[in-house]
């Protein structure tokens, strides 16, 4: 999205909202760079039109060719923590392996599957960690 003028960038995104109003969802408010790739003024613009951007705070590397479903779950249960944001693709070899046992283990252990907008404290803007920091 770096390398995108603004105005491709808001032209992208109308279709996008576009799309997924005439399937019935709602306005989208939060966006999340592909590839984590942003810069200042991607996220100015980004807010200038009503968004929130939102990175992950545990990657689980699922995209890599040859990962495992044990080697995505050592990752997943060593780095998440209360509040985290945990980055999964439909598409990765293991997925349907390893999600199951990723929801089942994290629910035993007390975690809650939300939607990132309840997760997401008002006032809050999420840092290129995946870290809530109030605004300043």
């Amino acid at each position: 999205i770096t390398f995108l003028s603004d105005g491709q960038i808001q032209s992208e995104l109308k279709a996008t909202e576009d799309a997924l109003i005439t399937q019935g969802a709602p306005t989208p408010r939060l966006f999340r760079p592909p590839f984590g790739e942003y810069n200042d003024r991607v996220v100015q613009k980004l807010r200038d039109l009503g968004y929130q951007v939102i990175q992950w705070s545990v990657d689980t590397l699922d995209w890599k060719e040859g990962r495992t479903a044990e080697q995505v779950l050592e990752v997943v249960f060593r780095k998440t923590a209360p509040g985290s944001i945990i980055l999964c693709h439909n598409n990765a070899e293991s997925i349907v392996e390893y999600l199951p046992a990723l929801i089942d283990e994290l629910t035993a252990k007390g975690y809650e599957f939300v939607m990132l907008d309840e997760l997401l404290h008002p006032g809050f803007n999420i840092d290129n960690n995946g870290i809530q920091h109030p605004e300043s």
